[in-house]
């Protein structure tokens, strides 16, 4: 029959020890279980009289004054000198103490004496034994050896206060240990909530934290009491109830961890840890001071200790359903749970008697611990765990090195001789924005559903893993979420555009390959062909190597800057063209292309965005997420052609702040500008994509320069650097170019009023476009024309309409009557640059058979006066 592996290996065993207990819950505690925050408590020096009555005291120090009952030996380090010192003060009050040499001046200091005198020296070891009386007289309740209240030695006593330290057996595993080095026993006169018990008759039945001042106070009134202040110092608190711990000797059963650690330590090494130092430093230096693990817990709920004993000291401990089925008192399929479980019991096979479970339950660190293969039902269902076991990786915060890390570490070395997984990644805390732990208390919890509500679940995720390296803590800032879902929002956007167009050209992407559509694919097309191979490369390398930052930011620069800001605009004019075609269809497969690659690399981050991108995009697979992942074709990237697109686009940049500088609209064509490249190789890079600088640039005549070339004829343009050259932009303004720039800013009002109108792309529509007659000045200040809201006198007509004029940009809405129906008159935007006096009238053409325009006003516009044109 198996048996448990801790017990096939004799790793399980129980023991009186002291052990970390949380007075309210009223059990036992793994370190892994205690929280540390700081707490003030008192910090008291005390006189122990030496027995031989010569007047000198041994002086002590503690934080703990109410163990100061349980005291039973004084501590100090055998290789560090002490002395026999006089303390002196002014008024005449002297005494004298052992304490450690180098502390006699602090000591001095604390005492309120102003000289010190040393009488003698001695090491810690020549101490041993030397006997004192205690500050409470306990009675036969305390069992006396041959070193009871007497100086013993102890490697942990520092270099720190008085350099003597109390030892109370039944409060601290130090004080524990020495105890047991010196045949000690254990005193512990406190009860299961922290009170003490009739074995301290003066303290009886009140809780030992709120003895401190009772303490102190007597120690004061025995003229023991050195020097009393107050001190702040971490201490550990329950991790459930956030009581403050106290030390408690008592029986529990132990995991021997210590007889496993060096497997443990060699596990850790071969395991992958990201970041790398949460496996080489802080999860090694846990495991280097493992002491045996704790696993009882004195609960009523939980998995109950399998374990059975008898009166006559035999034990049995039950691995399997099929032996506890032995058991008497077992029915099948009973509740395994307590109190259930206590009713079964079996024969002791040494006298005889009846074995009964012992009440402990199992320290739920433990359950987790085991939770790989216990949740495959192992060892009874044993396919599954050959099939699935080990995992292959785990995640967790970064507390976990001494929390689920280190249990599961130490289950699997015991039940398996290795780790139950290979590859580990700690992440981080999120924090408020001032990097403070969020909590109740202090009003500053920020709720994930208040985020999902107003930006939705994927955008959360996407600022949460893009904002920093998954293993750093992050201080939560409200702009995040909201950026992160522009990004998604953009991403929507050009799903939505392709799905419109390729819908109404009934572009089917199963029709074509890449192979087929090759030869007609524009450099630009090629340049987002190489842009998203090297999109999926990083998101890949990203996944990888656990950086995920990388892959939220990398598939934030391809949407934003790649998809968005470049491709799209570069395709526009090829979807708006009304005849299909070759090249129309190229830039349809790059754009369908490259909006599956983004949604299959976004998948696992932003899962629901990607998948309505996928069924969008004509997906064939029941999800996105059976979809292999993408990888990079390393062939098709172009580093020649991404070289030339980012000169174009560095280009642009300055093009567009030397406008800035200059006042020149965006919308107005430049006349030329001339590229003088910092060689040659740089002006034919820029060739490559010259008509693209020219339809992004909104440049009329684009010309190349040799290296030390000038412009002829125009000595008076300056040349303005860019990243591999020179520039002369010629900002002069001709009839012609006047005429585009009127004609541009129009075309974009137009738009905008079909936005506002909230008409569809496929709707017709009819434009006109009529010059206003002269008018007199406006009534208001620094206008040079007049409106029916500045001067109200003047009344309009359907044959004489309000007119929309330059610089009105303070009406926001005017009202025509045309025919009978009213329709919206909205003036040009502040800024904006229209032709002076024009008017605009706006209708839809209802019932029109006819396609619409697909160039950049979708409609027909017709200039009534002085002449008439149609589009």
């Amino acid at each position: 029959m198996d048996r448990p592996a801790g017990v096939q290996k004799g790793l399980l065993k129980d023991s009186s020890r002291v052990v970390t207990w949380c007075p309210r819950c009223e059990t036992a505690l793994a370190e892994a279980e205690i929280d540390y925050w700081d707490e003030t408590d008192p910090s008291v020096m005390v006189r122990f009289p030496l027995a031989d009555g010569s007047g000198t005291s041994l002086l002590i120090w503690t934080t703990t004054p109410w163990t100061l009952p349980s005291n039973v030996a004084v501590a100090v380090h055998p290789d560090e000198t002490y002395a026999r010192v006089l303390m002196k003060a002014e008024d005449g009050r002297s005494e004298t103490v052992i304490i450690m040499k180098c502390q006699a001046e602090f000591v001095m200091q604390k005492g309120g004496y102003t000289s010190f005198e040393i009488l003698g020296e001695m090491q810690g070891k020549d101490l041993v034994g030397t006997g004192y009386v205690p500050p409470f007289e306990i009675g036969d309740c305390l069992k006396r050896t041959d070193y009871t209240y007497k100086v013993v030695t102890a490697d942990y006593v520092e270099k720190d206060n008085t350099g003597l330290v109390h030892t109370a057996t039944g409060f601290g595993p130090d004080d524990f240990e020495t105890g047991r080095r010196f045949g000690i026993p254990a005193f512990c006169p406190v009860d299961e909530s922290g009170r003490f018990t009739q074995d301290f008759p003066m303290m009886a039945g009140k809780k030992v934290r709120t003895c401190n001042d009772e303490v102190i106070k007597y120690l004061q009134d025995k003229g023991i009491l050195y020097n009393t202040s107050k001190i702040k110092h971490r201490y550990g608190h329950c991790w459930r109830c956030k009581t403050p711990i106290i030390y408690r000797n008592t029986r529990q059963w132990f995991i021997e961890v210590p007889k496993v650690k060096d497997t443990m330590l060699s596990e850790i090494d071969r395991v992958k840890w990201t970041p790398e130092w949460a496996g080489a430093a802080r999860e090694k230096n846990w495991v280097e001071g493992a002491r045996d693990w704790c696993v009882s817990r004195q609960r009523f709920w939980g998995i109950p200790l399998p374990i059975w004993e008898c009166s006559c000291g035999e034990k049995k401990v039950v691995g399997q359903y099929d032996e506890l089925k032995e058991g008497e008192g077992y029915t099948e399929g009973m509740d395994t749970h307590r109190p259930w479980i206590d009713g079964v019991t079996f024969k002791c096979p040494k006298c005889g008697g009846t074995m009964r479970r012992i009440p402990d339950v199992m320290d739920v660190w433990f359950d987790s611990g085991v939770a790989a293969w216990a949740d495959l039902g192992y060892p009874h269902r044993k396919e599954e765990f050959q099939k699935w076991w080990p995992p292959k990786f785990i995640v967790e915060a970064q507390d976990q090195t001494r929390g689920w890390f280190y249990t599961q570490l130490a289950a699997g070395v015991v039940s398996f001789g290795r780790a139950p997984y290979d590859e580990v990644m700690m992440h981080g805390w999120m924090l408020d924005s001032k990097g403070r732990k969020m909590s109740k208390s202090l009003g500053n919890v920020v709720t994930p559903e208040e985020v999902i509500d107003q930006y939705g679940a994927d955008a959360l995720r996407f600022y949460m893993i893009m904002v920093n390296a998954p293993w750093e803590d992050t201080s939560f800032q409200k702009t995040g979420p909201k950026d992160a879902w522009k990004v998604l929002n953009t991403f929507w956007n050009v799903i939505n555009f392709a799905a419109m167009y390729m819908s109404m050209d009934g572009y089917d992407p199963a029709e074509h390959s890449l192979e087929s559509i090759m030869p007609h694919l524009r450099n630009e097309d090629k340049w987002m062909l190489s842009r998203t191979e090297k999109m999926k490369a990083a998101v890949t390398e990203g996944i990888e190597s656990r950086e995920l930052q990388k892959v939220a930011r990398a598939l934030s620069d391809y949407i934003m800057e790649d998809l968005s800001r470049w491709y799209l605009h570069l395709i526009r004019d090829r979807s708006w063209d009304e005849e299909s075609s070759e090249d129309k269809t190229a830039s349809y497969f790059m754009l369908h292309r490259s909006i599956m690659s983004a949604a299959i690399a976004l998948a696992p981050v932003c899962p629901h965005i990607s998948e309505i991108a996928y069924g969008a995009m004509d997906g064939k697979k029941l999800t996105v997420h059976m979809e292999d992942w993408p990888k990079p074709d390393m062939s098709l990237v172009n580093e020649d052609l991404e070289h030339s697109m980012s000169l174009i686009q560095n280009i642009i940049e300055t093009v567009a702040a030397e406008r800035a500088k200059t006042g020149s609209k965006l919308r107005w064509p430049l006349k030329a500008v001339y590229v003088r490249g910092a060689d040659e190789k740089v002006n034919s890079l820029v060739k490559v994509f010259d008509s693209v600088l020219a339809q992004q640039g909104n440049i009329k005549s684009i010309d190349y320069l040799p290296p030390n070339g000038e412009v002829v004829g125009k000595s008076d343009i300056e040349p303005v650097p860019f990243s591999e050259g020179e520039l002369f932009i010629d900002f002069e303004i001709t009839p012609e170019i006047e005429a585009e720039g009127y004609a541009r800013e129009l075309i974009r009002r137009i738009q905008q009023m079909r936005k506002d109108m909230k008409l569809n792309v496929e709707d017709y529509i009819n434009v006109d476009v009529r010059p206003s007659p002269a008018s007199p000045p406006c009534s208001r200040p620094g206008r040079t024309t007049s409106c029916p809201r500045c001067a109200p006198s003047r009344s309009s007509s359907p044959t004489s309409p309000p007119r929309v004029r330059q610089g009105l940009g303070h009406h926001r809405e005017e009202r025509h009557h045309r025919s009978g129906v009213h329709q919206d008159l909205k003036p040009f935007g502040k800024g904006e640059r229209p032709p002076p006096h024009l008017f605009i009238g706006f209708r839809p053409t209802a019932g029109s058979s006819r396609r619409p325009c697909r160039g950049s006003c979708h409609g027909t516009w017709h200039m009534l006066s002085p002449g008439t044109s149609r589009h």
